[in-house]
């Protein structure tokens, strides 16, 4: 459907952008990060976008990454997510910390998310922590913990790069978990311990 758009802001408004491409104001809901991020009225702005179908009409959703787009539309494969929800998530969460709390089963960092009670924020985490691969391609989640050795070095370093981090301060951060876990400690916790580290 429409992938993307690329234009001049027209107008703003919260969780709301008018972009104007090629003399058509298309009005799209955005995510409060993206909101944040959007140039002043007048200057060109590219928003990634996913078109959602709904019995009263379509509603244009923008992101400013690709990470955000995906992860939205992952969110709307969960059992009673639909858009409204999934953008509170996201205004709530970035991606980065939304997989993070998914991943070590943060409940309660889900739940503070309006509209989102402990029961529906179990169920983000049964139901994404296997889907989590496709938002961070190269990277097994859920098999965490079940490597060693050199393996698992790799399989932590890829997971924090996954998360958004390079590889000089995810090593870093890396060497010092391991340092105070040992070597043998599993990926999982290493992978925890290196995050409190950056």
């Amino acid at each position: 459907m429409i992938g993307f758009l690329r234009g001049k802001i027209a107008a703003t408004a919260p969780s709301i952008v008018v972009i104007d491409v090629g003399g058509v104001g298309y009005r799209v809901t955005v995510s409060a990060d993206t909101c944040s991020r959007l140039p002043a009225p007048g200057e060109e702005a590219v928003l990634q976008t996913v078109l959602c179908l709904r019995d009263d009409g379509m509603e244009l959703f923008g992101f400013a990454e690709p990470e955000e787009a995906r992860l939205f539309e992952t969110l709307l494969k969960v059992t009673g997510v639909g858009p409204r929800l999934a953008m509170n998530l996201l205004g709530t969460l970035n991606p980065r910390d939304f997989m993070e709390a998914v991943l070590f089963e943060d409940v309660a960092a889900l739940a503070r998310t309006p509209g989102v009670g402990r029961k529906i924020a179990q169920r983000l985490v049964f139901e994404l922590k296997e889907k989590l691969a496709d938002c961070v391609p190269g990277v097994d989640l859920p098999a965490l913990g079940r490597r060693s050795g050199l393996d698992r070095t790799t399989e932590v370093i890829d997971a924090l790069m996954a998360l958004g981090y390079d590889r000089a301060e995810a090593g870093k951060a890396f060497e010092r978990a391991a340092r105070a876990l040992g070597a043998d400690a599993e990926t999982s916790a290493l992978l925890k311990a290196s995050l409190k580290h950056l």
